[in-house]
């Protein structure tokens, strides 16, 4: 079926616990009370707001690009706010905390493979999409930290038990506080065994003292630049035409990602130019000086030149998403071998290191007896998701059945692409929408939005209204049981706060 997009996806405008001997049974306790939670947890998707300066850098990015299809004038004032140099913090104190309350929302989020090292998160009450704080489990002591993390089980923190200098063993944790429209970003925090911190170097500070850049040409014909890193340059140049939105000098900030390489904390950080050009990355190497972690060597890697980027393994997994219902599970299985690669290189649809998953895609019932059927041969030929993992799909619950919603895409610079399917005693199908302009058999929404189910109906939060970046548009649908569609009733302002 041809999916046009709706209306406003066309007018888009884009835009502690103390370090104390801890009873270690009262922690498996706490994990074993969250684990059925969790199992639902790690289906919903939550939204993850962030702010830099008074606007966030997602509704300066959108604004930027309808400047340049639909009304150019602000592009300029735009794009300087996109390219001011946005600071990562990379140290919190500790805050001191009781043994969690029994009723807390404290979620397992990851462990080690040894189960030496647990991170866990607590979620904010006020759903904001983000843990308020994490908790650290080294052996049989725990602290909680000030840190912040996004909610969004696929940007779950990462914990490494490594040694820098072969002796002493010290904690990784690699947090991601912000994804989405244009955005990655990741704090990486370094702890001894006693949970003292080793301050890790803000990876754009350090970049002032190996790189520097230079617009050489500016114009409508054509885009020169040169970026030298420890002491080589390299020249890069851009037709006019490749882009309408370049930015005034090379950029650094959107997008920062840390891993661990040979026991070794290693950064990097694409160089932007424009919306949609990145000449290449900067590549760092992170080691111990005078008690901290600061940047010992960097390398630039060339976007057009061979990039070593993650194994794509081999499709072991016949199950590409799944959810449970009351009534039994849905599968999203390919009907064809898949084939799975790395991005290799950053854009609006994800890192380098995300995967494109390709392959035929259809939907699968298994109802409480254990029968199988085929609910839709999906229109989906392409996914692209942070792991080669089962994608979870988001559990929503009315009334009379129960509805999973599955994105073959998790980010995007404009809206995403949901399917909804519902389940019900009888069995299972998928949703179309219906508007007053046509039926589809997929919606869009926000990149950094949820879904939502309130009084028996669906919230979408879609786009932002052409003319005002004070706004979101809100769509509410009442499911139509009978007709197997969702209509929609609705459409509200949802105010900025702040």
């Amino acid at each position: 079926m041809n999916k046009p997009k709706p209306e406003w996806y066309t007018h888009l405008k884009e835009d502690s616990f103390q370090g104390k001997p801890f009873n270690i049974e009262k922690v498996r306790k706490v994990e074993q009370r969250v684990a059925e939670w969790t199992a639902e947890a790690d289906k919903r998707e939550r939204k993850n707001k962030w702010k830099i300066g008074s606007f966030s850098l997602a509704i300066c990015l959108g604004v930027l690009v309808f400047s340049v299809l639909f009304n150019r004038g602000g592009a300029d004032w735009l794009k300087a706010k996109v390219q001011t140099t946005m600071e990562i913090t990379q140290t919190a104190e500790p805050v001191a905390s009781a043994v969690p309350d029994a009723n807390a929302e404290l979620v397992p989020l990851t462990e080690s493979e040894d189960k030496r090292i647990a991170v866990y998160g607590e979620l904010d009450p006020a759903d904001s999409g983000m843990f308020n704080s994490i908790t650290v489990r080294i052996d049989d002591k725990t602290k909680r930290f000030a840190w912040k993390s996004t909610s969004f089980s696929s940007f779950y923190p990462e914990a490494t038990l490594t040694s820098f200098d072969g002796t002493d063993e010290r904690v990784i944790i690699i947090l991601t506080t912000a994804h989405g429209t244009g955005l990655s970003k990741k704090e990486a925090h370094v702890l001894n065994m006693d949970f003292s911190e080793i301050k890790v170097a803000d990876p754009f500070e350090e970049l002032k003292r190996f790189v520097q850049t230079k617009t050489l040409v500016n114009s409508a014909e054509k885009h020169q630049y040169s970026i030298t890193v420890a002491g080589i340059e390299h020249l890069f140049e851009y037709a006019g035409a490749d882009d309408d939105t370049w930015f005034d000098k090379v950029y650094f900030g959107n997008i920062i990602d840390y891993y661990v390489e040979d026991h070794t904390l290693m950064a990097e950080a694409p160089a932007q130019v424009s919306l949609g050009n990145f000449p290449g990355h900067v590549k760092m190497t992170y080691a111990l000086e005078a008690g901290a972690l600061r940047v010992a060597a960097i390398k630039w890697i060339d976007e057009k030149a061979p990039t070593p980027i993650p194994e794509a393994k081999p499709s072991t997994i016949p199950i590409r998403a799944a959810g449970k219902t009351t009534f039994g599970d849905l599968q999203i299985v390919s009907k064809s071998k898949e084939t799975i690669e790395a991005l290799g290189a950053p854009s609006c649809l994800g890192i380098a290191k995300d995967f494109s998953i390709k392959g035929d895609y259809q939907v699968l019932f298994k109802n409480s007896q254990g029968i199988e059927s085929v609910v839709a041969p999906n229109e989906m030929k392409h996914i692209i998701y942070p792991n080669q993992e089962t994608i979870p799909m988001n559990k929503l619950s009315f009334k009379e059945f129960d509805s999973l919603s599955f994105i073959p895409t998790y980010t995007d610079c404009h809206g995403i692409q949901f399917y909804l399917y519902g389940v019900t005693a009888k069995g299972a199908f998928q949703f179309e929408f219906q508007t007053n302009e046509d039926t589809t058999d997929s919606y869009y929404m926000e990149p950094t939005s949820k879904l939502q189910v309130i009084n028996d109906q669906l919230i979408v939060v879609g786009g932002r209204a052409a003319g005002d970046v004070g706004y979101a548009l809100r769509y509410i649908f009442k499911p139509d049981l009978a007709a197997k569609t969702m209509v929609l009733v609705k459409t509200e302002k949802v105010i900025d706060k702040g």
